[in-house]
This record gives C-alpha cells, sequence and structure tokens, in this order.
C-alpha cells in the first residue's frame, strides 16, 4: 500500500511537470527543460547504458528516445527498476528533474526508417 501510495505520488509529481503537462502533448516541451533534461541524462549517467541520444543497445540499456515510453512507466522503472539498472530515488532526481529528462527524450527525432536508407537496400 505504501509502495502504491509512493508510486501514485510520484507520478502526481512528474505529470504536473511543465515538460509534461496536457498541453505539452501539442507543443514541444520548453526549451530550458530540454537543455536541463539534456544535462540531468549525461550527468547522471544514462547515456552509459542507453546511448548518448537514448538509442539504446542490445548489450547494455534499452532504446529511450522515439517513442518514448508512457511517463508513468518511465517512472516505475526509474524509481523502481528490474534488471541491472541502479534506482533513482526522489532524492536524486526530483519529478521536475525527471520531466526534463522525459522532455529532453521526447524532443530528439526519430530516426530514419530502414527503408529509407539507401545502404540498407
Amino acid at each position: 500500500m505504501v509502495l502504491r501510495a509512493f508510486i501514485i505520488g510520484a507520478l502526481a509529481g512528474v505529470l504536473s511537470s511543465p515538460a509534461l503537462a496536457p498541453q505539452a502533448a501539442a507543443q514541444p516541451a520548453p526549451a530550458t527543460a530540454v537543455a536541463n533534461g539534456q544535462k540531468l541524462y549525461v550527468a547522471q549517467g544514462c547515456y552509459e547504458c542507453h546511448g548518448m541520444v537514448g538509442q539504446g543497445s542490445s548489450f547494455s540499456g534499452p532504446r529511450l528516445a522515439s517513442p518514448v515510453m508512457p511517463a508513468a512507466g518511465f517512472v516505475k522503472q526509474l524509481r523502481q527498476p528490474r534488471y541491472e539498472m541502479p534506482p533513482y530515488s526522489d532524492k536524486v532526481l526530483s519529478d521536475a528533474q525527471v520531466g526534463d529528462i522525459i522532455a529532453y527524450l521526447q524532443s530528439i527525432p526519430r530516426p530514419a526508417a530502414a527503408d529509407s536508407i539507401t545502404l540498407l537496400k
């Protein structure tokens, strides 16, 4: 019960972040949130497993960018990770900072489709 309350509280904070507000779905996140999210992504070492642009690797962490997983799943994995990922409590990353990281990941454009790459044809 306490765990569930924690998750709900964490999600409420993240989902109320300016980067994740309902109107943000129609508009890009503020540039300050994206820039701060990128700095946090690097400073917290996320890139070490997930790549500099969230591309992931079959040898380390999964893809985080394009498309970004729903905020609820992202926060759950971040706070109570499965597998080898270290936990990032709200003492390490605040809900607002998590929102900025999500804004950064959402700002990364999708890669080109494989069938549009000449060398892969």
